[in-house]
């Protein structure tokens, strides 16, 4: 049998050695201290992958007004201009509907396996108590809520200051704040 270690316990740390394991190997999963608060993200829902309408030139926008997460120095070599030709035809409607659907899939069959894991192994506590999307963009905070339908239940605006208190964000200029329920960590 051949012997595997796993470093990182978080969702895809996990999800590989669950994986393994299935694969007849003998996983070895490494972690942080059991007093430290691991956790990964699993945003399968309401939420836009990366290629989506409008992404490239939002974010070469934040980049060169020096507001995005990103620092990077885009080049206009051939390999980005092949990438980012490619990447922009795929941004598209259909791709975007196409992409939710699978992500969809993707989550309800993620919260079964760690639904099953959580039960033989409480420690890894799976939580299905949503993500937060923080908005530091008004405009973007905006379309968000304009997606929003009335009497949806998957999804939660929040009152930016109990967030703010509650979670102590570092950055203060948060225009918005909305729970994706359906998601987990």
């Amino acid at each position: 049998m051949s012997r595997v270690v796993v470093i990182g316990a978080g969702i895809s740390g996990l999800m590989s050695a669950y994986e393994l394991a299935k694969c007849g190997k003998d996983v070895l999963v490494v972690g942080p201290d059991a007093d430290y608060d691991v956790s990964g993200i699993l945003s399968a829902f309401k939420t836009l992958p990366l290629a989506h309408e409008g992404v490239i030139l939002s974010s070469f926008k934040r980049i060169f007004a020096k507001q995005s997460e990103l620092n990077i120095n885009p080049t206009l070599n051939e390999n980005f201009r092949d990438w980012i030709a490619k990447f922009a035809l795929s941004a598209n409607k259909e791709r975007v509907k196409k992409s939710q659907i699978l992500f969809e899939k993707f989550g309800d069959k993620s919260y079964e396996i760690y639904g099953k894991l959580n039960e033989k192994y409480p420690q890894i506590n799976f939580k299905k108590n949503g993500q937060f999307l923080v908005f530091t963009d008004e405009n973007s905070f905006k379309k968000r809520l304009n997606g929003i339908k009335i009497g949806e239940e998957t999804q939660e605006i929040l009152d930016i200051q109990s967030v703010k208190d509650e979670l102590g964000f570092l950055n203060q200029n948060i225009k918005g704040v909305i729970n994706l329920k359906q998601n987990a960590q």
